[in-house]
């Protein structure tokens, strides 16, 4: 059985805590959950869906372990990290994030355990296997949540890095909630050893400096894979945008798929390119608008 610290806070006596147990505060009512279905995996890690066995709510729990390292005093500095990572998402309050929950680090095992809220859709990966490709309606609806949720994490200073499928959760009314953001990958151990080489903008091949509009030129590659039913693989070669596809996708994919990251356009001007502004009618930017001055009230 795992334990769910339910609050987190920083204490002086939390610091002194034997290396054996989970931190968490002395006074911390601990809710005790039971994993089930694991729900995705990536190299890093493992997420469960997960049942809290005092209320029955359901949770998405990530697992990763740190990268091994003898040295206390880098050790030290990847924890400070890991919990300014951490304090950070818990800020973060936008409909088209997964809402962070808490998290607890285990200092024996070097094991991290992050609780999300629990989409029950699953994501646009496993969407796409099930009912095969998308129309293009339905592309431009999910898009352009994808897009919203961008545009908030990068203003926050925020680059997802590893925007696909897998990480595009579905909520039951076919809200989109992005996922795998905020945490700084390179800290945790990696299980494969070769490195994948699908929707690899030319920046990550080169090993040059992330900006914004790598998560650009990923949602093009999102948009492929649900065009297509595969994520399209690079090889160091240049991507085909799709034949049979409207001009106006057409378009969208050429704003995002520039190997020069400076002539992507960026999520902004994306928003309001006419892919994504076809199904909006004045009645749905009036509801957003509104949406969007009420999250920002109460910021």
């Amino acid at each position: 059985m795992t334990t769910i610290v339910q609050k987190q806070t920083q204490t002086s006596d939390q610091n002194e805590q034997n290396n054996n147990k989970i931190k968490v505060q002395s006074n911390q009512k601990q809710i005790p959950f039971k994993n089930g279905t694991l729900y995705s995996q990536t190299p890093y890690s493992t997420v469960y869906q997960s049942f809290d066995l005092n209320t029955g709510k359901q949770y998405l729990v990530k697992s990763l372990k740190l990268t091994p390292t003898q040295n206390s005093i880098n050790q030290k500095m990847i924890y400070k990290s890991i919990e300014k990572q951490f304090a950070q998402l818990r800020k973060l309050r936008n409909r088209n994030l997964v809402k962070y929950i808490n998290s607890q680090i285990n200092y024996s095992s070097q094991q991290i355990q992050i609780i999300y809220e629990f989409v029950p859709g699953g994501s646009i990966s496993h969407m796409i296997k099930k009912f095969g490709p998308f129309n293009e309606k339905i592309i431009s609806k999910y898009v352009g949540q994808i897009l919203q949720g961008l545009e908030y994490l990068h203003k926050n200073n925020i680059i997802h890095k590893e925007i696909k499928g897998s990480n595009a959760l579905i909520d039951t009314d076919g809200t989109i909630k992005l996922t795998n953001f905020g945490i700084q990958k390179n800290l945790f151990l990696n299980k494969q050893n070769n490195e994948q080489l699908y929707n690899k903008s030319p920046e990550q091949y080169e090993k040059q400096q992330f900006n914004t509009k790598t998560d650009v030129w990923d949602v093009g590659c999102l948009v492929i894979q649900m065009l297509t039913g595969v994520s399209p693989f690079r090889n160091l070669q240049k991507i085909q945008i799709p034949d049979k596809i409207s001009v106006d996708c057409q378009e969208f994919l050429q704003k995002c798929l520039k190997d020069n990251a400076c002539e992507r356009s960026s999520i902004s001007e994306l928003m309001q390119t006419k892919f994504i502004q076809q199904d909006k009618s004045i009645i749905y930017i009036i509801i957003n608008n509104f949406y969007k001055k009420i999250i920002y009230r109460f910021k």
